[in-house]
């Protein structure tokens, strides 16, 4: 046989190989794609389809389960095993569909696969695998048949990730939103008393030397009005950061209370009476942030109290915490806005009425809460408000929000 012959029957058998794999590819039994390689155009086949389709599977973010229509499984990649049990490595064959979800979803498991054998289904049920975290996971399960054996598709998609993310994303844009209203608000509330300082400068330039004790106070008052609001924006950059320090020393919260209601100058213009039932209760605080606290409630008591009687109690009789109580006669406060009461930035009255930067009960119950207390109020619309607060007599462990 010569040596042209051998070449001509090497021909023949590519030929026949290259016949033969257009057939499987005409006949669906080659999966095959065409792509450019260097020497032209090249076809690509997998000449066992089942085995990329797998690869794949294997390898996808999602968990991916065949399960009979009893709800056992007979095949999972790593994915499903590591969102139901915590281990990629497990072997979930034979295991009842039952066995890895938690008691209270099996009956929504049950109606997951009852209903999936008409027509896709979808749920979403809590998961703690071994390794403690618990995921929140949607299921979607289609009928589907392999092999001539109808079975259940069941993939399960982790959503806590997803929701930690929005959960970031909404955080941030509350974030921006506060910035904004904190500057709107700011330069509202420091561009009133700045015009009204430079007024009455201006009619104190133009009657000099004949200044009033009444344009001095006015002039006073003003200064510590923007003094407390540069003050609060100060203590919201420390709240932000955790950087409030507190200042010890053993006080009575009752002699505390006694000298900011004499003074309270707010509560005076208000013209509201008030009374104040305070029993001794020592304990080690910081003066000046209680001090903050109690000023802020009476403040409030006045600016909202229609002018009606306001009620101050201090009672050391517990043994473990101090009681503050501030209570009015006033507008109330929605049952709607009282979740957000402690928020920053919020303010009980209406956006033309209410005046300040809607910080004080904010920076107030952080105050209480930094020494281990707790601050709620109770209300009723058109029948005022009690703001209690509970302190430790000695600090403890900060409390969460």
């Amino acid at each position: 046989m010569t040596s042209d012959t051998l070449q001509i029957d090497d021909v023949v058998i590519s030929i026949d190989e290259a016949a033969e794999t257009l057939r499987a590819i005409r006949s669906g039994q080659v999966d095959a794609v065409v792509i450019n390689g260097a020497n032209g155009h090249d076809v690509f086949t997998f000449r066992d389809p089942d085995h990329a389709y797998r690869a794949l599977v294997e390898a996808m973010g999602e968990g991916a389960a065949l399960v009979t229509r009893d709800g056992i499984i007979g095949y999972h990649n790593p994915r499903f095993a590591e969102l139901t049990i915590g281990s990629r490595a497990a072997s979930l064959r034979g295991k009842a569909f039952h066995e890895l979800v938690p008691t209270d979803a099996v009956v929504a498991i049950d109606a997951m696969l009852e209903r999936a054998q008409r027509g896709p289904a979808r749920i979403e049920v809590g998961l703690t695998p071994r390794d403690g975290n618990a995921l929140t996971v949607q299921l979607t399960a289609s009928a589907t048949s392999v092999a001539d054996v109808d079975v259940l598709c069941v993939i399960a998609t982790d959503l806590s990730e997803q929701r930690a993310q929005a959960e970031l994303h909404r955080e941030a844009l509350i974030g921006m939103e506060a910035r904004e209203r904190l500057i709107s608000i700011a330069g509202h509330e420091l561009r009133a008393p700045m015009q009204v300082l430079v007024s009455e400068l201006g009619v104190l330039l133009a009657q000099h030397p004949a200044i009033t004790v009444e344009q001095l106070a006015a002039i006073q008052r003003l200064g510590f009005r923007l003094a407390n609001l540069v003050t609060s924006l100060l203590d919201v950059g420390l709240l932000g950061s955790d950087q409030l320090v507190l200042s010890l020393e053993d006080l009575d919260l009752a002699d505390l209370v006694r000298a900011i209601a004499d003074r309270s100058e707010d509560v005076m213009r208000s013209g509201s009476p008030v009374t104040v039932e305070a029993r001794s209760a020592r304990g080690r605080w910081d003066r000046g942030r209680l001090e903050q606290v109690v000023t802020n409630l009476l403040s409030n008591a006045g600016k909202y109290g229609l002018g009606k009687p306001i009620r101050i109690a201090v009672d050391g009789d517990d043994e473990e915490v101090a009681r503050l109580v501030v209570e009015d006669r006033g507008i109330g406060i929605a049952p709607d806005a009282i979740g957000r009461l402690f928020r920053p930035f919020e303010r009980i009255g209406s956006v033309k009425t209410a005046t300040g930067l809607g910080l004080g009960l904010y920076i107030s119950a952080q105050i209480v809460r930094a020494h281990g207390g707790v601050m709620r109020v109770e209300s009723d619309p058109g029948v005022g408000s009690r703001f209690i607060v509970e302190l430790p007599y000695r600090r403890t462990q900060r409390v969460e929000p």
